[in-house]
């Protein structure tokens, strides 16, 4: 009998072994508790975000707002908004949430007016020197800074704006939303 139940206990454990992966032990015998694995870490789901009046296009992360914006008067022209939190109407002098950041992308009608404060396009957009009291279309923006650039020969100009508490996290997005800017000329 007891070479029976030693058999018995040497057969348990060897299907143990053979059921469970290597380096985890075995599952137990009767009920167990389920858990939910966390959640993947790394870049949120991203859009691709396409305007072809404009010649634009635009990955941002799924969770945001994207506006695209008629231009007014020839001249200057706003071409979008993106905003890390849903903003519904156009956000133009609201104060920006807490945490969350706004993107304005504008272009200068004909590129000849931008002047030389225009330089070419960065390959990669770097948000380093946020300033307080900046001014957007007569607007007061608590934190923000402007890239001037040249691309496909169209003189465009963005704002990065951020509310209080302005996150890492959030900035990092905004840099990546500019950074994957796709520009057509105009034709």
């Amino acid at each position: 009998m007891k070479r029976t139940l030693a058999l018995f206990a040497i057969a348990l454990a060897l299907q143990a072994c053979v059921t469970s992966s290597p380096g985890q032990e075995a599952s137990p015998v009767g009920p167990t508790e389920t858990t939910t694995p966390p959640p993947a870490t790394g870049s949120p789901s991203r859009t691709e975000q396409c305007h072809e009046d404009f010649g634009i296009c635009v990955s941002v992360p799924a969770a945001w707002t994207i506006s695209w914006d008629p231009r007014r008067d020839g001249t200057i022209g706003d071409i979008l908004l993106a905003g890390s939190w849903s903003f519904g109407h156009l956000p133009e002098c609201r104060p920006i949430p807490s945490g969350e950041v706004l993107i304005a992308l504008s272009e200068v009608l004909p590129p000849e007016q931008a002047g030389l404060e225009y330089g070419p396009r960065p390959d990669r957009f770097v948000a380093t020197h946020f300033r307080s009291a900046q001014v957007r279309k007569g607007c007061m923006q608590p934190m923000a800074e402007l890239f001037r650039f040249l691309s496909a020969d169209r003189a465009l100009y963005a704002w990065i704006m951020a509310g209080p508490e302005f996150r890492t996290d959030v900035r990092n997005e905004a840099e990546a939303v500019l950074s994957s800017l796709i520009v057509e000329p105009v034709s």
